[in-house]
């Protein structure tokens, strides 16, 4: 897939285990669709439910970890595992997946097999020599997309084809719901900054951070040219609070730009994105956002990538003493940051530091739940910022080194498995298998072994977690399936036989 450029758009399945995935392709949209009903019965639908059943795992996880952040851990806290947009998770909840779950994303694994039947669809609709037109926001959101739903052959191989659907007010209406749009209150509609339809922007560029994929860089007819920041419908309130604080540090005269006269007073500004207009999808209807532009900072860098030796002393000792003044002259005028963390300060090409992000919450490992959008957090975080500058071999971890170390943790807990006789299992306290009565079938079940020594089972070739059912099929595979898997919401009845979808087949 490397001539086609590949950006996600969204992604979603449901609890009868059909997915959707939406993509930009050489700029050119495509929709597909999977259910498993259409998968044949053998090896299509075989992989297609080990790659789902890994997607839901790793889902799991995920809400585990929805706050965003870089992956850099300042807290020294054995607990803590950053990942982008991710919140930290500790040790005691590290997932029994094996080390290609840590090293490959399962999603991206689904996506890509998904993808794969369009081939000849990409080539024909959108060719690598395809140039894409300069689009407005309004067009880049409804441009055409094209439908496709995946099939098995009939041939032996049971291979997928993508056969191409005809457009439905149903498949339209799952592009339409990609469009993000908040209700404003009337406080924010009487900010006096442009508004802008997203017909009046052209789109200059897009960014997958935060994912997914979406336009990030647009120009004005003015020729004026802005970062946008979407919203977010799931999250109206940090939205609206951004957008406020964005203009009381506007009316308060804190921005520090090059139009500032006065070098003297630099003390008493900070270096933050102003707010320069706000967007709708109607030029009609101001009382819905689409978004908001801001001050584009050129070649912006996290300054989590800069938490390193490698980094000359002088220049860190000068990001942290300017992330502490810049607190310092927030707390003066009563505004509270919010979320301080290194991933919300910018270094952009003249190395000169920028606060961002001011819709507020917390991430776990920089700021306590309890100090949630106070001023305590921000010292809090903020602390944690400078003492990462001034010493980072100190003060940052490592988290790949810490994810391994969970790994082996959590390889350890599949030890004395062997023993007793077969049964169906069930939930216990802690939501694993039954140790006791289960080793006994596994012992005797074709399987295979992860480096660490975890057993694999299941449709999804991972190790035994949470609740599992043993197959009665005398000549079964796996022998043992995790209940996502196989759709079981509950333990079978003693007396009832249960088998696996392919022992149901063969018989």
């Amino acid at each position: 897939m490397s001539p086609f450029q590949l950006h996600v758009l969204n992604f979603f399945y449901d609890d009868e285990d059909c997915c959707a995935l939406t993509a930009l392709v050489n700029d050119v949209r495509f929709h597909v669709i999977a259910d498993k009903e259409s998968l044949g019965r053998k090896g299509a639908r075989r992989e297609y439910g080990r790659l789902l059943c890994r997607v839901k795992k790793q889902a799991g996880d995920e809400v585990e970890r929805s706050s965003g952040d870089s992956g850099v851990d300042v807290s020294h806290d054995e607990n803590e595992q950053g990942r982008e947009n991710g919140q930290a998770k500790g040790a005691g909840e590290q997932e029994d997946d094996d080390d290609d779950d840590h090293d490959h994303d399962a999603e991206t694994d689904l996506h890509q097999w998904m993808l794969q039947p369009l081939q000849s669809a990409f080539q024909k609709l959108a060719p690598p020599d395809h140039t894409p037109p300069q689009r407005t926001l309004e067009q880049w959101y409804k441009s055409p997309t094209h439908f496709f739903d995946l099939h098995a052959t009939d041939n032996h191989n049971d291979d997928l084809e993508a056969i191409e659907l005809e457009p439905t007010p149903d498949l339209n209406n799952r592009i339409t719901h990609l469009i993000h749009e908040i209700t404003i209150p009337k406080y924010i509609r009487n900010i006096a900054v442009p508004w802008f339809s997203a017909s009046d922007l052209t789109v200059l560029g897009g960014s997958d951070s935060p994912p997914p994929y979406h336009p990030a860089s647009v120009r004005t007819p003015e020729g004026r040219e802005y970062f946008l920041k979407l919203v977010d419908r799931e999250q109206p309130g940090p939205v609206k609070r951004e957008i406020h604080l964005l203009d009381r540090i506007a009316k308060l005269g804190l921005h520090n730009n090059d139009n500032n006269n006065d070098k003297n007073n630099d003390k008493n500004r900070i270096k933050c994105p102003k707010l320069e207009g706000l967007v709708t999808m109607s030029s009609n209807d101001h009382t819905k956002l689409l978004g908001f532009l801001q001050t584009q900072i050129l070649d912006p860098r996290p300054l989590t990538t800069k938490l390193d030796t490698d980094v000359s002393q002088d220049l860190r000792e000068r990001w942290a003493a300017e992330s502490s003044r810049m607190r310092d002259v927030l707390h003066a005028h009563g505004i509270v940051w919010g979320d301080a963390k290194a991933d919300n300060f910018m270094v952009d090409a003249e190395d000169e530091l920028w606060m961002i992000d001011f819709g507020g919450s917390y991430t776990e490992g920089w700021v306590d739940q309890e100090c949630n959008e106070t001023v305590e957090g921000d010292d809090m975080g903020v602390e944690k910022i400078t003492n990462a500058l001034h010493d980072p071999v100190a003060n940052v971890c490592d988290p790949d080194a810490e994810g391994e170390a969970g790994g082996e943790v959590a390889a350890s807990a599949t030890d004395g498995m062997e023993g007793g006789g077969k049964r169906k299992a069930s939930e216990n306290v802690a939501g694993a298998v039954d140790e006791e009565n289960l080793g006994g079938q596994m012992a005797g079940s074709k399987r295979q072994k992860t480096h660490a020594g975890q057993v694999r089972y299941c449709f999804c070739d991972q190790p035994e977690s949470g609740s599992m059912v043993g197959c009665d099929g005398e000549d079964c595979e796996r022998q043992w399936f995790h209940f996502e898997c196989v759709g079981l919401a509950q333990v079978p009845a003693d007396d009832e036989e249960w088998y696996c979808p392919d022992c149901r087949e063969a018989d």
